[in-house]
């Protein structure tokens, strides 16, 4: 489940929003989704909700700083090179979690990408993930896959899509003007700026906490392209083992200013829980429903009625409302 800056206690009940990578399919006019805690927390839930999304088909749906957005004009990487000259952009600029970058500490890729100059706010999308060979990590996991396999549930928030750049620190140049994203990972990623004006000058500029899933994630780099700028060029620092299955721009849209982007909640229906079969949703107000690693909750929300034109598709984005304490 997410992390956050500060540890949370029951006075600082959180919201947080999950893109879904797979979209649900009903069954018996159900959407099924499950929840299952991978991290070494005890997560309290309090609310949990399903937004329904639909929009034109050349739009992507993501979340970033716990907002719901869009984004499209993916722009793929013109050169992706490595500290020894390997070049990666065959691996980085499709979506197979197949094909990845191994990083280690220390690891660099030199990104390039031109023809941006049509980005009017411009964000690093990127897939990556801590490096999942961890024992504790796999056992989970089969234990999902078993219990997916067993109940048959179409959803599963396995394939959350939830920001994690175990990664790196973006550089670009900007003119006369470079600029460097170093990452400091310490529990979670820190995203420093440094312009060479000068004496260097260090600023963070965004904390992301890495997940130890593949995932889809944006990083707003928006005031550090100018208009009409026509290539830009990143630099990704490993500060320890992660992989990388994605790199790629695109141009960012406020679902607030974007008229045909339409968004509707759907309440939870119905709640059961793997180890507790007396826990139901009406213990959500309480706060006494509860996951500590390998249990889940299964959540099954109504279905509604489509009214989706040929021109658009949906997205669905989990709203989930609790807090957690590290185990």
């Amino acid at each position: 489940m997410p992390e956050s800056e500060n540890i949370l206690r029951k006075d600082t009940v959180v919201e947080e929003l999950y893109k879904l990578e797979i979209t649900p399919q009903p069954k018996s006019k159900k959407y099924l989704l499950r929840v299952m805690e991978f991290e070494r927390e005890h997560s309290y839930f309090h609310n949990f909700e399903l937004v329904k999304v639909t929009h034109p088909k050349e739009l992507n749906i993501g979340v970033i700083n716990n907002k719901i957005i869009a984004f499209k004009n993916l722009v793929l990487p013109s050169s992706i090179k490595d500290k020894k000259g390997k070049d990666w952009i065959k691996e980085l600029s499709t979506f197979n979690d197949k094909s990845f970058f191994q990083g280690e500490k220390d690891n660099v890729l030199n990104v390039k990408f031109d023809n941006i100059q049509d980005l009017e706010n411009c964000h690093l999308v990127f897939r990556a993930s801590l490096r999942a060979s961890y024992p504790r990590i796999e056992e989970v996991g089969r234990k999902l896959e078993k219990a997916v396999s067993e109940k048959k549930l179409i959803g599963s928030l396995k394939k959350i899509a939830v920001a994690s750049l175990a990664a790196a620190a973006a550089a670009k140049m900007i003119e006369n003007e470079t600029v460097s994203a170093i990452i400091d990972c310490k529990g979670s990623i820190n995203i420093s700026v440094i312009h060479n004006i000068g004496k260097q000058k260090e600023k963070i500029v965004d904390i992301i906490h890495p997940r130890e899933k593949l995932s889809l994630g944006l990083a707003d780099i928006s005031q550090y392209v100018k208009k009409g700028q026509k290539s830009l060029s990143l630099t990704l620092k490993w500060t320890r083992p992660h992989n990388l299955s994605f790199v790629g721009l695109a141009d960012v849209k406020d679902l607030s200013k974007t008229s045909d982007v339409s968004q509707e909640p759907i309440e939870l229906f119905q709640l059961k829980h793997s180890e507790d079969r007396n826990i139901n949703k009406t213990y959500l107000k309480k706060g006494k429903v509860e996951l500590i690693p390998g249990q889940y909750i299964e959540l099954e929300f109504p279905l509604e009625k489509e009214n989706v034109e040929s021109n658009q598709k949906t997205s669905f984005v989990l709203k989930s409302k609790g807090y957690y304490t590290p185990l």
